[in-house]
């Protein structure tokens, strides 16, 4: 295996897995705005962006490849990682996997294409 980041989600759930650590995934919790007049929600990087007017008034689950704005609260998960994002929004990691692949693979083992792939 050389990389796995995975979010699979459902009517009501959301998992995601990052393992091990050879590409990034971050998460970011927010609570409802407090003002009926918030701003929406504006979040994007060189790569992505999610805009939404519903959930700047609700609290809600971000998971990114890299940080979508200068929020401080996003945190890079850890290698290995397994997210629960439940319906009520709560979160729990845990770290259900092994620390490293039995059989890891580097870029050297990919095609040239699928190596190009990998790289930011």
């Amino acid at each position: 295996m050389f990389s796995l980041n995975l979010i699979l989600t459902t009517a009501s759930d959301v998992w995601a897995v990052r393992y091990p650590d050879t590409h990034e995934l971050h998460i970011l919790e927010r609570l409802p705005a407090r003002s009926a007049e918030a701003a929406p929600l504006d979040a994007r990087s060189s790569r992505i962006r999610a805009h939404s007017r519903e959930a700047s008034r609700a609290g809600h689950v971000l998971i990114a490849t890299e940080p979508m704005d200068d929020n401080p609260e996003w945190r890079a998960l850890p290698g290995g990682a397994l997210v629960h994002v439940s319906p009520d929004l709560a979160v729990t990691i845990s770290h259900p996997f092994p620390e490293a692949p039995a059989h890891p693979l580097t870029l050297a083992d990919l095609s040239p294409s699928a190596a190009a792939s990998q790289k930011p």
